[in-house]
């Protein structure tokens, strides 16, 4: 053998140029790519500083597409609701025009109610928009298409809301309302007649039932049918609708946060309906109900019993609900229906001592008991249940005295005993009834204007009618009788108002006041038409009210960034649209000619066109027709939608800077420069060339040819 080169010599040679071919090879990487290495290895300790910088572009990536999709939701939702508006401006409009002119104009009516239903259906397909099959107005159901509307045909929306017997609702509660009840809910329950009401064996099973809304009544044997109720009844604690009377008794007490008022301050209590059949109760003596208002929660004890039941006829638990000149309004109390759990130190108790009247005044000791005290409630039963072990509640009260409850949320006030145990004590509470009829039951009336046949007939004691009662039941419908008799008939002795006359009802109070379509009259009761219920106790009965809005009043939220989140969600129950809605069904019910129609029901027109102009700007210039409004419009949810899309582009432009920033120090971690790598590159190559020409020469060394 005569070659110089040795195996190791050889193996260190090719060790080197492969250490050479790998630089090489990293270096055409890096010059194809532009990155200095294909891993996170590669860059060594840069990489968790890359990783990072790479996660907060993806963040940022991510947020401002997602940012995107929002902005885009929001410009189709401003297009919608400029849409709305656009709508609601154009029967403004229509209405206005209406209203400068014959308002009973059969024809004109019959156009202006046209556009209402046209303007309701127009706004349903606007607010009905959805973005990638995801309703925009439907709060948090955004697979739920939000309005759905019972009707967009004339003749069948007027089939529905004559205007009369049933119509279309007033208030947004009731037009928003979805209640579903059963006897679970209710008890059983009755249906009086005569008094136009409904009562629940459950006390506070209709809280959630507002007047003026369409339920539908089922599960009965004589009273199945849509029915709009009128209003609530008060009743006594034994179930019993309230009547009129100028005096409760000398024994009645409200009994109050601030304390007792008894006939030696208040005289005797008076109760009267008013308009909307609520009772305002007035005292002998003038403004001794002046600590008392709005909002405050009393209970009337001690009245008269005058039907012998063993509960005074107008004992209960109230809500004053309005104060005004010295008399105060009553509505029931539903929170008294619900269970409570208090510390029993907070507990006070009061019996009626033993003097002559029969109002609790001294504070009974409960003993050294601890713990909690509980409410709970069985129909129209309240029970009391204090621990066991201090004195026993039987030897301090017995069935049939009065009681005063101090200390609890919902549970104050002065109530009679019905049963009594060692460590419980009952007492019953008021329900809470519907009323269903047009008419409230009263007698003795002189104060009433009856306009019929292009004639006004003012009512008063010495007139022929001489005075009216009002009954809610009769002859097929609500009935009004005259003290005199044959006193609805003319001279001729014919009967006046004729059958089919509309005959209107007006009156210094209010009450039973309207226009009424005549059924009958047979000289001294006149028959008036009314969707009137039959005697009934029904224990399946069911009450549903369905809503046309089928959203929810969650809002989305949307976050735009890591710090910050905003709300997106909208309802087609937003006040803006309700308001708008409302005053296009007011407009649209009932039939020219008929007792619910526009041209006898002018006030619906002011009514209509104070919501309309309280939907687009709020508050509108007036006296709310229907009590106080929620003062959100349509500039108002405009602008704010506006600020929503303005925010969303302003966090997106930071999102777009601070990828770049991220970016570009991203780019300085893991990109070569790229003429740096190709010098680099040429150089190895060129290393590369010479090691491959060392090791050939190398190789080609020979001892015989050195000899030679």
């Amino acid at each position: 053998m005569s070659r110089i080169g040795t195996y190791g010599a050889a193996q260190m040679y090719l060790t080197r140029i492969m250490s050479s071919q790998e630089r090489l090879n990293t270096l055409q990487n890096q010059v194809a790519t532009e990155k200095k290495s294909p891993n996170y290895t590669g860059l060594s300790t840069d990489s968790t500083r890359l990783i990072n910088f790479e996660n907060s572009i993806s963040q940022a990536n991510s947020f401002k597409q997602n940012n995107d999709v929002a902005t885009t939701r929001l410009s189709t939702a401003q297009t919608a609701v400029d849409s709305v508006q656009t709508a609601i401006k154009d029967f403004r409009d229509i209405l206005d025009n209406f209203a400068t002119g014959n308002t009973t104009d059969p024809e004109r009516i019959k156009d202006v109610q046209k556009w209402a239903v046209q303007s309701m259906a127009e706004i349903q397909s606007y607010l009905n928009t959805d973005v990638d099959g995801q309703y925009l107005f439907s709060g948090g159901r955004i697979s739920t298409e939000p309005v759905q509307l019972t009707t967009t045909d004339i003749t069948t929306f007027q089939s529905i809301y004559d205007g009369y017997n049933n119509t279309y609702p007033t208030t947004r509660a009731a037009h928003l309302q979805d209640v579903a009840l059963t006897n679970d809910d209710t008890g059983t329950v009755t249906f009086q007649a005569n008094r136009g009401a409904i009562i629940p064996a459950n006390a506070g099973a209709f809280s959630k039932v507002n007047s003026g809304s369409l339920v539908t009544v089922g599960g009965t044997t004589n009273n199945n049918d849509d029915i709009t109720v009128t209003g609530h009844l008060a009743t006594n604690v034994n179930g019993k609708v309230m009547t009129e009377t100028a005096s409760a008794g000398a024994g009645a007490y409200i009994t109050a946060s601030t304390g007792n008022l008894t006939n030696a301050t208040t005289g005797n209590l008076a109760f009267a309906f008013d308009a909307d059949g609520n009772m305002v109760v007035t005292p002998t003596n003038a403004n001794t109900l002046s600590d008392l208002s709005p909002g405050m929660r009393i209970t009337i004890q001690g009245s008269t019993d005058g039907d012998a039941d063993g509960f005074g006829d107008h004992d209960g638990a109230f809500v004053v609900s309005k104060v005004a000149n010295g008399s105060i309004t009553l509505v029931t109390d539903t929170k008294m229906a619900e269970v409570e759990t208090m510390d029993v130190a907070n507990l006070t108790l009061t019996a009626d001592s033993a003097d002559a009247d029969s109002i609790p005044d001294t504070a009974v000791g409960l003993g050294a008991i601890s713990g909690d005290a509980k409410f709970t409630v069985s129909g129209n039963t309240v029970t009391l249940t204090v621990p066991s072990g201090g004195t026993s509640l039987s030897t301090l009260f017995s069935a049939g005295d009065p009681i005063t409850i101090a200390g609890s949320l919902d549970h104050d006030g002065s109530f009679q005993v019905s049963a009594v145990t060692a460590n419980t004590v009952s007492f019953q509470i008021n329900p809470d009834a519907l009323r269903t009829s047009q008419f409230v039951p009263q007698s003795g009336r002189t104060d009433v204007t009856l306009d019929f046949e292009g004639r006004t007939v003012v009512l008063d004691a010495t007139a022929a009618y001489g005075s009216l009662t009002f009954s809610p039941t009769g002859g097929g419908g609500e009935t009004i009788t005259a003290a005199n008799a044959n006193a609805f008939t003319d001279a001729s002795g014919n009967i006046s108002p004729k059958i089919g006359d509309l005959l209107t009802l007006s009156s210094t109070s209010g009450v039973n006041d309207g226009v009424y379509k005549v059924i009958s009259n047979d000289g001294t009761n006149i028959v008036v038409e009314s969707n009137t219920i039959s005697n009934d106790s029904s224990t399946t009965a069911t009450f549903n009210s369905t809503s046309w809005y089928k959203g929810d009043t969650s809002t989305l939220t949307h976050r735009v960034d890591t710090q910050a989140s905003i709300d997106i969600g909208l309802q087609a129950a937003d006040p803006a649209f309700e308001k708008a809605l409302r005053a296009m069904g007011l407009i649209a019910q009932g039939v020219t000619g008929t007792a619910g129609g526009l041209d006898q029901n002018q006030d619906r027109i002011a009514a209509a066109r104070y919501l309309i102009s309280d939907a687009l700007n709020s508050p509108s210039s007036g006296t709310p027709p229907y009590g106080e409004e929620d003062h959100r419009d349509i500039e108002t949810l405009s602008s704010n939608i506006g600020t929503t899309q303005a925010l969303l582009s302003q966090r997106n432009e930071k999102h777009t800077t601070f990828i770049g920033l991220f970016q570009a120090r991203a780019d300085s971690i893991e990109n070569v420069d790229k003429t740096e790598a190709i010098v680099k590159l040429l150089d190895e190559q060129r290393a590369m060339e010479a090691s491959y020409q060392t090791l050939a020469t190398v190789r080609g060394l020979s001892l015989l040819n050195y000899m030679s």
